[in-house]
């Protein structure tokens, strides 16, 4: 069992480093604009659950390098490595909490 998939049974998560690529900084570019609520005119935060909002309609819609970052850092195969099986991407979230 590699470094990795140990940190991840017995902790839960593990962490990993994005290489700052372009498709990163674009990425991060997007983030930041979303947190500044600089939105595209289609999309809003909305509250589902107490102290947190989400990103509407849908995240993956609102630009592509919310998941060509994934791809780009290997996510999948890293995903891969640890459970020792393929899986596929449900559901992409962008979500903002705070404090009451």
């Amino acid at each position: 069992m590699d470094d990795v998939a140990t940190q991840q049974y017995f902790e839960g998560y593990s962490i990993h480093q994005f290489e700052k690529t372009e498709t990163f900084k674009r990425y991060y570019k997007i983030l930041e604009d979303i947190n500044n609520n600089d939105l595209k005119e289609e999309f809003q935060f909305i509250e589902k659950y107490p102290f947190t909002k989400d990103l509407r309609p849908k995240a993956y819609e609102y630009d592509d390098s919310i998941i060509d970052v994934l791809i780009d850092a290997k996510v999948p195969e890293i995903l891969r490595s640890i459970v020792a099986h393929d899986l596929y991407l449900h559901h992409v979230q962008i979500r903002k909490f705070y404090k009451n």
